[in-house]
């Protein structure tokens, strides 16, 4: 007997999130959870809305519901964000220093609520989709090249005055104060000599010297010194074949549901402050259950998203105007960059 999913129409939460999460309405292909195709595999896009966003408040909701829209993409309502053990965002610590007086009242002034800063809701519907036919990840960090020979000769110069120091018969104590003597002879003779060859290499003189003597300065001085961490960004890119008229309805609801939550709003009729855009949590699943066997992604945005209506080069659609394939491309980038806390590799992922 082929995978059938007993909770088809809707997603459980992971990770101690008890919720369960509508994709009826979007999820493509419709028979994800019933087709052995699949064989049980999608990526479900949760999405997590600002507390004072429209969403979030259920403006969006009333004023579709007004203007007679049958179908409400955007969710059918929010819930609390469950916690991620793997997210640590530096913003954090911002939304702590707004509880102070003098900062809330600032924050308010401007129709903020302090309660409400860097907070989050979780819609109640997800986007369900089949898993995509490449699916990587990878990380990448910086080191930078350091010249190393100043420090060399620092070394050098301050070795030669602690040696001085001891033949001179000095005591222990003056000996610390002969080093601290040729630690400065040693920073003068530094920027002395920094100087001096800088000069002689930019005028070209020492690389003339070099050639004629057969040498050349090395760079066994040089290391590599750790810099930083780059945020992780993932690719995605779908192919949409709607097969009927609600598979067609759902594409749409997908599509809209990405470009609407990867674009910031207004705070205010003035349209002068933005809300900050939505935040998606993507989690890979087998069945009705996360797949341990995946690499954990944390907390993402999505920074691109391009639709293709023309993917085969001619533009074909249905009777009722409905392109027959559209291919969409999106990359997602981490809110946080990523380190061993937030890398268990004994937990999830090969």
């Amino acid at each position: 007997m082929g995978f059938v999913n007993k909770s088809q129409g809707t997603v459980s939460g992971v990770e101690g999130d008890t919720n369960k999460y509508v994709v009826a309405n979007l999820q493509y292909p419709i028979d994800l959870d019933i087709s052995e195709e699949y064989g049980g595999h999608k990526v479900v896009f949760f999405i997590n809305v600002p507390a004072n966003s429209a969403v979030a408040t259920g403006k969006v909701y009333s004023q579709m519901f007004d203007e007679g829209v049958d179908n409400v993409q955007f969710g059918t309502g929010t819930t609390d964000l469950p916690p991620n053990k793997y997210m640590a965002k530096s913003g954090d610590k911002i939304k702590e220093a707004a509880n102070v007086a003098p900062v809330r009242a600032g924050i308010e002034a401007l129709g903020i609520k302090a309660s409400v800063l860097e907070k989050y809701k979780r819609l109640t519907s997800a986007i369900s989709l089949y898993m995509p036919n490449e699916l990587t990840t990878g990380y990448s960090v910086n080191w930078d090249t350091e010249d190393m020979s100043s420090l060399a000769i620092y070394d050098q110069f301050a070795g030669a005055a602690n040696k001085a120091g001891a033949s001179m018969g000095l005591s222990k104590s003056a000996g610390d104060n002969a080093a601290a003597v040729g630690g400065g002879i040693a920073d003068a003779a530094k920027i002395a000599m920094g100087s001096v060859a800088n000069k002689a290499f930019q005028s070209g003189r020492m690389r003339f010297a070099e050639k004629a003597l057969g040498v050349t300065y090395g760079n066994s001085k040089s290391e590599q010194l750790f810099k930083s961490v780059d945020f992780r960004t993932f690719q995605f890119n779908f192919q949409f074949s709607p097969k009927s008229e609600a598979e067609g309805k759902n594409v749409l609801n997908i599509v809209r549901m990405f470009r609407y939550h990867m674009l910031p709003e207004y705070l205010r009729a003035d349209n002068f402050l933005y809300i900050y855009p939505s935040e998606f949590d993507i989690k890979y699943y087998r069945q009705d259950k996360e797949n341990e066997y995946l690499e954990k992604q944390m907390t993402a945005v999505l920074t691109n998203f391009t639709v293709n209506y023309t993917p085969n080069g001619q533009f074909v659609t249905f009777d009722n105007g409905m392109p027959t394939q559209i291919n969409v491309a999106m990359t997602f980038k981490e809110l946080a960059v990523p380190t061993k806390e937030t890398s268990p590799f004994y937990k999830s992922g090969i």
